[in-house]
């Protein structure tokens, strides 16, 4: 019977798989430390003796072409999100990187999520799909599905609106306060909000830049005078301290 074995300290990080399964005898690593990816490849590993794929490969000189196991394994190394990627593996196993293509990756949304929206199958297999691919360096653009994006509603806030918010938030806690008035005044997404710092602020010149953009340019951002006097109290000597 197979089993996980575990890391061994001080040896290696990774699980192993260990025993026998219809007379055929394994003793390899499953190359992660993650255990709900090592029980997915135990699956995959099952399914193949049991189509009679399995066999301890050959010594060659050629370098083995890269799967997508190994694609998803290093990909979870690397510290990336590991939600959904186990499905992923036990779907796409080690089929090599060169036969994953757009038909393939439309194939794997619709038998992995057969009742769901063009935007569930796009969040839990064309996303982490196109992120190991480009991971691992595959030269694939992968499409995603029409209606990916699910229901797109666009609003806005009129200016009363948006000053009635702040004034609430001031009254439950001035650092959020100034976090939404920053948000709003400055239209930046949050995360490039809060990763700014102040190396990259120019009270005097009412301005504060972004480095990366989502489009990966850099970006200039304009700060009216209420805002520069709020923030002005916090200004650190240290410019590598955090804005907000």
């Amino acid at each position: 019977m197979l089993k996980l074995v575990l890391p061994r300290a001080g040896k290696s990080p990774n699980w192993r798989i260990r025993g026998t399964y219809l007379k055929v005898y394994v003793d390899k690593s499953c190359g992660t430390h993650e255990r709900s990816v090592a029980r997915a490849i135990l699956r995959e590993l099952k399914a193949k003796i049991e189509r009679g794929e399995f066999a301890p490969q050959e010594p060659t000189n050629q370098p083995a072409e890269p799967t997508f196991l190994a694609a998803a394994v290093a990909y979870l190394e690397a510290g990336r999100r590991p939600r959904y990627v186990a499905r992923l593996i036990r779907h796409f196993g080690e089929t090599p990187l060169s036969q994953i293509d757009q038909a393939a990756v439309d194939k794997a949304a619709v038998a992995l999520h057969p009742n769901t929206t063009p935007a569930t199958r796009n969040t839990c297999v064309y996303t982490p799909v196109a992120a190991i691919l480009h991971h691992a360096g595959a030269q694939i653009a992968v499409k995603r599905p029409k209606g990916a994006k699910g229901r797109v509603i666009t609003d806005y806030l009129t200016p009363p609106d948006a000053f009635a918010i702040i004034a609430a938030a001031e009254r439950f806690d001035a650092e959020f306060a100034l976090l939404l008035k920053f948000l709003l005044y400055t239209g930046v997404r949050l995360g490039e909000a809060l990763a700014l710092i102040w190396d990259r602020v120019s009270l005097e010149e009412r301005s504060a830049r972004i480095r990366q953009s989502k489009n990966e340019d850099p970006r200039e951002l304009y700060l009216r005078d209420d805002l520069v006097e709020a923030l002005r109290p916090r200004a650190f000597p240290h410019r590598n301290s955090i804005l907000l």
